[in-house]
């Protein structure tokens, strides 16, 4: 996988005593004159719950509370992680729970459930369902991944689940705006992650099953995409494995992308201009599902995982796994992201 765009990585230490390692990686970084330097950065990677989720999954760092929201998709549970004390507090609903993201009010919470779009309040525990998606299909088509963009308008992809699994080319992206779904984009395999440029000219979109990572023109006023093109094909590019396959995605501060690689044991910083892997950063998991900034400087990478997801349990030789991990870095301070928007009430 070496070449002159690829990550070195060596692990420097594991202590298991206190759930943490460091992490050197050298990472290329682009100056003002578009030369590159090598910079060596040193991460530390530890755990920040006590809580196991069978797949951890659709996280929000919650500025106001200063909290993590989360799923556990499999297990249909919400999660509120505090950080600090790592413990989670869940509350188990009635069906599949892809993604949470708490409402500019705090109390109210947009959690997907199959292929419904519900409402909780997370005091009185009561649920809402604002909208559905495909309700012909009972359920087979079902919201995995999604995002709220500047405007507060919602992004949600979907897959297609048969008996024989998901369905290749029949996930879709839509939005949701003035009380309804309007299906925005298709083709994809395993629709994912996603964000934007900070210019909001761009928006991307992981297809984890697919093994690509999409880039499209966007429109932020009309709420359109345009001219949708390949960033990343897993099966032709030397920094992506034959275990990545990019699922959660978000960006940091300098507008570089970062996507988690569900069984690849890691998160990877993406140029969006020429999808080049610049820095990549191991996590004691194979199963990681989705990265998001938080703490109160946004200078930390909150990442949800899986021990399970209907497979072996990974934790005999993984013991974090399903765990949320936490990276930091120590000798930069570029390592920093900006809030997520929250969706309209």
């Amino acid at each position: 996988m070496a070449n002159k765009n690829t990550i070195c990585l060596v692990v420097g230490c594991l202590c298991l005593a206190q759930l943490a390692m460091v992490v050197v990686a050298k990472n290329k970084c682009h100056n003002n004159n578009n030369n590159s330097a090598d910079k060596k950065v040193h991460y530390r990677v530890e755990t920040v719950e006590t809580f196991y989720s069978d797949l951890g999954e659709g996280p929000h760092w919650d500025e106001k509370q200063q909290v993590l929201w989360h799923t556990d998709i499999n297990t249909f549970r919400v999660c509120r992680l505090n950080v600090t004390s790592r413990v989670a507090d869940c509350h188990q609903l009635q069906d599949i729970a892809t993604l949470v993201h708490p409402y500019p009010d705090g109390q109210n919470l947009l959690v997907t459930q199959r292929n419904k779009m519900v409402r909780l309040n997370w005091q009185t525990k009561h649920v809402d369902v604002l909208g559905e998606v495909a309700p012909e299909l009972k359920g087979k088509e079902r919201f995995n991944d999604g995002k709220a963009d500047q405007t507060g308008r919602l992004w949600m992809g979907t897959i297609l689940d048969s008996d024989k699994g998901v369905v290749p080319g029949k996930g879709n992206l839509y939005k949701w705006e003035n009380g309804k779904f309007v299906k925005a984009a298709d083709g994809f395999y395993l629709t994912n992650g996603m964000t934007w440029s900070y210019d909001n000219r761009k928006m991307f979109i992981n297809d984890s099953e697919g093994r690509k990572i999409y880039v499209f023109d966007f429109d932020i006023e009309k709420g359109t995409l345009s001219n949708k093109r390949v960033l990343i094909d897993g099966d032709n590019s030397t920094d992506i494995t034959v275990n990545d396959h990019p699922d959660g995605l978000t960006r940091d501060k300098q507008g570089y992308l970062w996507s988690a690689s569900y069984a690849g044991g890691r998160v990877f910083r993406v140029d969006p201009q020429t999808g080049d892997v610049i820095d990549s950063i191991a996590i004691p998991c194979p199963l990681v599902t989705t990265p998001v900034f938080g703490g109160p400087n946004f200078d930390q990478m909150l990442i949800t995982t899986a021990y399970k997801n209907f497979g072996p349990d990974q934790r005999t030789q993984h013991p974090t796994c399903g765990q949320t991990h936490r990276i930091t870095a120590i000798n930069s301070k570029d390592f920093v992201g900006t809030v997520d928007y929250r969706p309209k009430l």
